[in-house]
């Protein structure tokens, strides 16, 4: 065994888990690629669920070749309102009380915009002539994938809608292991916020450029409001770091560790290959998990 890899007895620990979320301000960090690192450098010694939340353009799966296709998949839905008219006195309590203006009440139509709602029911719980029911709408899919110690599961949303926090949470749903490796959506809309509301750590990737540091400024704002403990990642880091780094000094922010601008790095993430295996990242790596555990004890 390698020194550089933490020293832990594998075992399903669900007790003992951790959430861990790989999330940024903006895409083209190297979420992605980092998280799926981080993830298959853990589940050497440990039981890694590696979940991939960008449901809009899932692509972790491209480091693990070997799972073309998944263990299981099984659809997400959500329970969208349908009127039956014979019903309906419309006395528009309905369209009132939905708080995502999903339902527009007229003197004698009623329509429903299912791309707005987001599935709560409480327009069927509030209809006094019970006249709305219930119906179930496919949102999306999750797939489910299995690499030797290490498991995936991802989001697929359904072209052309928009219930994304729906299958994210569906998503997160599957089961927890020892290790539970959140990639968010990048951003810093509902997605990215539903991705890392369960998670106990917080890891925003950044690039040291005024792009990067702008859009790292917003996550920050977003990890202060949630009041979630966090730290950051420098990736493609270089001559250019003062710019991350003074903003971190002035704010108290943690800089768990820094990953080069390397060609090698790149051109081995383009062929969807791994470079925690590399001496140099392995201890890279294992500052990154000691710093985080460190932090959440």
């Amino acid at each position: 065994m390698n020194s550089a890899y933490p020293h832990w007895k594998k075992g399903p620990g669900p007790m003992n888990s951790i959430s861990i979320a790989f999330a940024s301000g903006k895409g083209g960090t190297g979420k992605t690629s980092l998280a799926a690192n981080f993830a298959k450098f853990l589940s050497h010694e440990k039981n890694v669920l590696l979940s991939d939340l960008d449901v809009e353009e899932p692509n972790v799966s491209i480091f693990f070749p070997e799972n073309e296709k998944p263990g299981s998949s099984y659809n997400s839905k959500i329970t969208i309102p349908e009127v039956d008219l014979n019903k309906c006195t419309y006395c528009g309590k309905c369209a009132q009380k939905c708080n995502f203006n999903a339902i527009a009440v007229y003197q004698d139509k009623i329509s429903i915009f299912q791309e707005l709602c987001k599935g709560c029911g409480r327009c069927s719980n509030i209809c006094e002539a019970g006249a709305i029911n219930l119906i179930e709408s496919e949102v999306g899919k999750v797939n489910e994938y299995s690499s030797e110690s290490l498991e995936i599961t991802e989001g697929i949303l359904n072209t052309g809608n928009i219930h994304t926090k729906s299958l994210i949470t569906d998503v997160k749903k599957y089961r927890h292991r020892d290790i539970n490796i959140y990639d968010c959506p990048p951003g810093t809309t509902c997605p990215m916020v539903e991705s890392v509301l369960d998670a106990d750590f917080t890891v925003l990737v950044t690039e040291p450029t005024p792009f990067g540091l702008h859009d790292l400024s917003l996550a920050v704002e977003v990890m202060e409001k949630l009041n979630k403990k966090f730290g950051v990642i420098i990736n493609k880091s270089g001559d250019n770091d003062h710019i991350i780094e003074d903003y971190c000094k002035k704010g108290n922010y943690d800089i768990l560790e820094k990953i080069p601008f390397d060609r090698t790095i790149a051109e081995k993430c383009g062929r969807g290959e791994f470079y925690y295996d590399d001496e140099n990242y392995r201890i890279k790596m294992n500052n990154i998990y000691n710093h985080i555990t460190g932090k959440i004890k």
